[in-house]
């Protein structure tokens, strides 16, 4: 009966015994999957290390893009204007649906062809139903036809286009409509100085009549300035329609080509005329006969309590009318200017409207709420950083609400002993003084602080200026001498529609040129860059000497491959979360092991135990039957 016993408890240690060495085998299979997994991700990692991102730079961006697809192929400040082509190796403009299907409504052949004024015309108009361009701006580009001829002087003038028949236009296909590429650099950089000189903002006046204009006014200078948009355009349209000679009626295309100059120029005269019909009796004139001296404060050496501005300029009362007549953007900039008024027979809240409706139409001279190339506004980031500055400085420092009011000082004649200046100059905020008489505002301070929003919002956490309360809190971009402004430098330059219809100009010829092909993957961002950097496709880019050559990406001069940070931030946190993963599985494995480690050598010593136990209980039976 022992032995009995014994040989089935051996039998049970010799089972588990098995079963712990197989799955001790099957814990060692597993560790070693995990150590080739720790491998794979490891190399994926190092790999990673190594990601690069096709960037897109230019003086006239106020940043880095990312490349795209719709920036190669969207007329903005940040491609010049200029189209930037993807093409294959023959030499075929790649085209996403979009394009594709504006280029099959004119009827290109995707070999290309001869390019014509109706066939560039259709090419425009089907852009519109896919969303590239809006039906005016199409309007606008059939409209501008040009030829650019350089003079003696080395400037370049814009001509009709020969019209004495739509198909003989002037092309060069490689180059773009017109022969000449226009000259559509008017996008520069300045520093601070020289953005206190140029003609485009800093030597623009200011318009002190919007501080007096009633309800329904406009002031003389807003006047002016539409006006002259308005007779720009009828001389253009004007210039266009002389150019051609009345065709024979029985030409129908000429005749429609000639309608259309016609009917162009007599919208033109019509708006200015309505114009200046429904505006002419609003304006709003400053007396003749006393000029600014009877709305600034310019008898005496003290803060007017006469319903009349008071222009501080660097601590001191100024009170030469001519002076603040003719003080521009730049003055505000390069002094300390504060506008001051008596409020105790009126209210903040009037004075607080009047130096908005002004800061708002300094806001526009940078080009906020206006057309890209007006002022700083370049592209589509710029613009909505410009709105962003505004609503920064309308919500948190033009509202009666925020105003500071500490003190009770009301010296008229000290600004260092008036409490209302002292809380405007020291503050991003409209100040008064305790019993609210005086009401006054930096126009400095609000412009910096409206810069260095504007600089905020373009660069995110990688802005190194901030706006506080008050002065001694704000790091003011304008502070930094150094800092580069993107925007527009020239006074006189060519009209938003021409640069578009040039964009496009090129577009068309270089498709009838070298002829196209579909692909809709081109709109992914890392098909992209795939494509361009492994030789897929090339760029065709424009050429100093006004041809169109490709070339590879980095080749362009806007495109550079840089260290792809966002990637390997991820990568390093895709490696980090596997790696804890592997590893706590690693552990895991390690721990069973160590038991079943323990528990073999238990079960080994208790095998090798009853295996002595049966042996002599063997022997002793032997020997007892032998007996």
């Amino acid at each position: 009966m022992g032995l009995a016993a014994s040989q089935a408890r051996f039998l049970c240690i010799t089972a588990r015994k098995s079963e712990c060495e197989y799955k001790s085998t099957t814990l060692a299979q597993e560790k070693l999957e995990i150590t080739n997994q720790m491998s794979e991700i490891s190399a994926d990692y190092a790999n990673a290390m190594n990601a690069t991102k096709l960037v897109w730079q230019n003086d006239a961006a106020t940043y880095d893009y990312g490349l795209t697809y719709g920036l190669l192929m969207t007329p903005s400040a940040a491609n010049n204007f200029n189209p930037y082509m993807v093409t294959t190796k023959s030499g075929a403009i790649v085209l996403n649906d979009e394009f594709a299907a504006a280029a099959k409504a004119a009827g290109i052949s995707k070999a290309g062809g001869v390019p014509s004024q109706g066939q560039r015309d259709k090419f425009i108009a089907a852009l519109v139903p896919g969303g590239l361009i809006t039906q005016q701006t199409a309007n606008a580009i059939t409209l501008t036809d040009y030829v650019a001829k350089m003079g003696d002087d080395g400037i370049y003038t814009f001509e009709p286009a020969p019209v004495e028949d739509p198909n003989q236009v002037s092309w060069n296909p490689d180059a773009g409509m017109g022969g000449l590429i226009m000259d559509k650099e008017s996008v520069d950089v300045m520093d601070l100085a020289a953005l206190i000189m140029s003609e485009t903002i800093g030597q623009k006046p200011i318009d002190w009549g919007l501080l007096f204009k009633q309800d329904g006014q406009i002031t003389e200078l807003e006047y002016n300035q539409e006006l002259q948009k308005l007779n720009r355009d009828v001389m253009e349209a004007q210039r266009a329609f002389e150019a051609m000679e009345q065709p024979d009626p029985s030409d129908t295309e000429k005749m429609n080509e000639y309608n259309k100059l016609k009917q162009r120029l007599e919208d033109y005269q019509r708006a200015r005329e309505e114009y200046i019909t429904q505006n002419q009796a609003k304006i709003f004139k400053f007396d003749d006969t006393h000029a600014f001296s009877s709305y600034f404060q310019t008898e005496k050496n003290e803060i007017s309590k006469d319903n009349k501005f008071t222009m501080v300029q660097n601590g001191v009362i100024n009170k030469q009318a001519g002076e603040i007549e003719n003080l521009t953007i730049g003055d505000i900039l390069s002094n300390n200017i504060v506008i001051m008024g008596y409020i105790k027979d009126s209210s903040l809240k009037d004075f607080s409207e009047k130096i908005t409706t002004l800061m708002e139409y300094i806001g526009k001279i940078f080009g906020y709420g206006q057309p890209t190339g007006v002022g700083l506004n370049v592209d589509e980031a710029s613009a909505e950083a410009l709105d962003y500055a505004m609503q920064m400085i309308k919500r948190k420092f033009l509202k009666p609400a925020n105003a500071i009011g500490i003190g009770s000082n009301e010296s008229t004649t000290a600004m260092t002993e008036n409490s209302a200046y002292k809380n405007a100059a020291n503050n991003n905020c409209l100040g008064t003084d305790q019993n609210k008489t005086f009401a006054a505002v930096s126009l400095t301070n609000m412009l910096a602080s409206f810069l260095t929003y504007y600089d905020n919002a373009l660069n995110g956490n990688n802005s190194n200026f901030v706006v506080g309360k008050s002065v001694e809190t704000s790091d003011y971009v304008t502070q930094a001498l150094d800092y580069v402004y993107t925007g527009q430098t020239r006074e006189e330059e060519l009209s938003m529609d021409k640069k578009v219809a040039d964009f496009y100009d090129q577009l068309y010829n270089n498709i009838c040129e070298h002829g196209w092909r579909q692909d809709d993957n081109v709109q992914d961002s890392e098909y992209l860059e795939s494509v361009l950097k492994d030789g897929r496709y090339s760029l065709a880019s424009l050429n100093s000497d006004g041809y169109y050559y490709q070339t590879r990406y980095n080749e362009t001069g806007y495109i550079v491959e840089l260290t792809d940070e966002d990637a390997i931030a991820v990568a390093e946190a895709e490696f980090t979360r596997k790696k804890a993963e592997l590893t706590y599985k690693e552990d895991s494995i390690d721990m069973k092991s160590k038991k079943l480690d323990s528990e073999i050598s238990m079960l080994t010593t208790e095998y090798e135990a009853v295996k002595t136990l049966i042996t002599k209980s063997i022997e002793k039976t032997f020997t007892m039957f032998s007996s």
